[in-house]
């Protein structure tokens, strides 16, 4: 049932730059995820970001349906930061305090730090893949990933799959290299409103929320675009971490 929690169809080329022409957003194109390598390589920049206390939005191929974030419209952080929960829904979403945020997961962290229902394990907890349930953390889970834990000790928990998308799953392998978990805070990428369908919703998204580092438009034929706040409201974190990430890689 992977495929009844998408609809629509992947953003084209066109639209993304179409979108990234407003005058208050700066945007450029940080790689192409159609080859392996080329995905590897955007998925370590993401969490290379995440690591550093960054807050970006994942927008890639077709919107989610429901009241769910699964690695298409979503807004992701550090699940280890203790203070990510509070800068999300104050600076980023604008919502309430006591707004959980979800973990998103691969299995072999989902295992780790939850206690998966056996109920739920058919076709490796597959159960667990849509953001549907709550499983109860174990007691080392609060201390490493307090970001997503919520005040009952629960986590409404999405596990990621490669065959399923393979860039938010090599975002999460990236994360255990970089963070030492293969898990993140998961959001849906939307602010005081719904969650962004079309580029141009999703750069209006970024435009109204202060606290949001970076938005990566990913475009059918595997394109990748950054796009961040533009002019005075350039806090210079995006080009910085950039800059960082592209002179700590291995030149080929």
């Amino acid at each position: 049932m992977t495929h009844a929690f998408y609809c629509g169809s992947s953003p084209a080329h066109e639209d993304i730059t179409a979108a990234l022409q407003a005058g208050d957003v700066a945007s450029t194109r940080i790689g192409d995820i159609s080859t392996a390598d080329g995905r590897d390589a955007v998925a370590d920049l993401m969490a290379f970001m995440v690591a550093q206390k960054g807050v970006i939005a994942l927008y890639q191929g077709a919107a989610e349906t429901g009241p769910r974030a699964l690695g298409h419209r979503s807004i992701l952080a550090n699940p280890c930061d203790p203070e990510a929960r509070e800068r999300l829904n104050e600076r980023v979403k604008y919502r309430e305090a006591i707004r959980p945020l979800a973990p998103m997961a691969t299995l072999e962290a989902a295992k780790e730090y939850f206690e998966l229902l056996e109920g739920a394990s058919d076709d490796d907890y597959n159960a667990y893949n849509y953001m549907v349930l709550t499983a109860h953390s174990k007691p080392h889970a609060r201390e490493k990933i307090p970001a997503v834990i919520h005040a009952d000790g629960t986590g409404r928990i999405q596990i990621v799959r490669a065959e399923d998308d393979p860039l938010t799953y090599a975002y999460l392998k990236a994360l255990g290299r970089r963070i030492g978990v293969e898990m993140s805070v998961n959001t849906s990428f939307n602010v005081a409103g719904p969650i962004a369908q079309t580029p141009n919703q999703a750069i209006d998204t970024l435009r109204r929320s202060k606290g949001l580092d970076v938005v990566l438009l990913v475009a059918s034929n595997g394109v990748v675009y950054a796009a961040w706040h533009g002019g005075n409201r350039d806090s210079g974190r995006f080009t910085g971490w950039f800059s960082q990430w592209k002179a700590a890689r291995p030149v080929s």
